[in-house]
Parts: C-alpha cells; sequence; structure tokens
C-alpha cells in the first residue's frame, strides 16, 4: 500500500482487498470507503465482491468500511441491492450485512424497519437451511 499519501486507483483497491495482509485490506476498504458517499456506483462492484468473501476479515472491512456508509447516504437506491443479493442466498454478504451497524438515512423509521426485517429474514434462514 503506497505510503506517500496517493491515492489508491480501484484496481489497486481491489487486489489489496484479496491480500492475505489484514492491514492491507483494512487500508484497502477505508480507501474504497472514501467513494461511498460521492461515488457509490463506481465502487458498488467491489463491495458485492469482497463483501461475498468467505474471509471474515474482509467482509468485517467492506462492512464498517464501505457498506453501511453506501446505506447511510444512499440508502433507498442500494438497500433493495442489498435485498436482492441476500435474497438469492448469498449468505456471505448477508454475513457482512449482519455486521452493519445503521447511520444517517439507515435511520429513518421506516428504513430501520426494512433493515430490522432483513435481518430477522437472514436469521431465519440461518435456523432453517433449504
Amino acid at each position: 500500500m503506497p505510503e506517500n499519501g496517493k491515492k489508491l486507483s480501484l484496481e489497486e483497491i481491489d487486489v489489496a482487498l484479496g491480500s492475505a495482509d489484514e492491514k492491507h485490506v483494512w487500508e484497502a476498504a477505508e480507501a474504497l470507503g472514501e467513494y461511498a458517499e460521492l461515488n457509490p456506483d463506481a465502487i458498488w462492484p467491489l463491495v458485492v465482491k469482497h463483501g461475498s468473501s468467505v474471509n471474515d476479515e474482509v467482509r468485517s472491512a467492506i462492512a464498517t468500511c464501505v457498506l453501511e456508509h453506501i446505506l447511510q447516504y444512499h440508502f433507498d437506491r442500494y438497500f433493495p441491492l442489498v435485498e436482492n443479493i441476500i435474497r438469492s442466498g448469498n449468505q456471505w454478504f448477508a454475513k457482512t450485512f449482519q455486521i452493519c451497524w445503521k447511520f444517517g438515512f439507515a435511520e429513518r423509521p421506516a428504513n430501520a424497519k426494512r433493515w430490522d426485517e432483513l435481518l430477522t429474514r437472514i436469521r431465519e434462514l440461518e435456523s432453517n437451511p433449504r
């Protein structure tokens, strides 16, 4: 990872998120999170890719540095995408979502209710696998 303050490209972030070095994973997730408010469309494919990782550390980094902030700023646009990914059976992305906290628009009562209903649905699926 660059020590010189240079901003990482999305390609560099993608590679670093796949690293075995946890420090690189977290630095990359933090760099990706810088796009969450103003350019979520550019990073969404990486959020889905790495939020679906079997690696717990990668999922935790994506959840706390990126996904919860996308939902904080762009709940109406991205929450339905999160729901669709989880309802399609992506258990790893469901685990990523479960780590997220509600901020901003996600805290609004109607949105918080949808969030909590999805968490309940995930728990039901986990306790009653197909």
